[in-house]
């Protein structure tokens, strides 16, 4: 489920290393409260054992586009690749 963009929750480095991962049992709680259709759906898909694979090559481009998305609204503009 790593590359399910709905598992993906965007968090500051303090929030995401001071509280999510060394309080995780209030963090969860606080997931299903904050988003519980969210939370429902990633529950059933992690019990689900027929997921189809992960195709990278269709994920590549649908990351890279949010990715230039989302760096030209932080950026205002579309930083040159490393």
């Amino acid at each position: 489920m790593a590359w399910e963009m709905e598992n993906i929750k965007t968090l500051c480095n303090g929030c995401h290393i001071f509280w999510w991962h060394k309080h995780p049992l209030e963090a969860a709680e606080w997931f299903r409260e904050k988003y519980p259709g969210r939370a429902e759906k990633l529950r059933l898909m992690a019990q689900d054992t027929n997921l189809p694979k992960v195709d990278f090559v269709v994920l590549k481009p649908i990351f890279e586009d949010l990715i230039e998305k989302y760096e030209f609204e932080y950026y205002g503009y579309i930083r040159e690749a490393a």
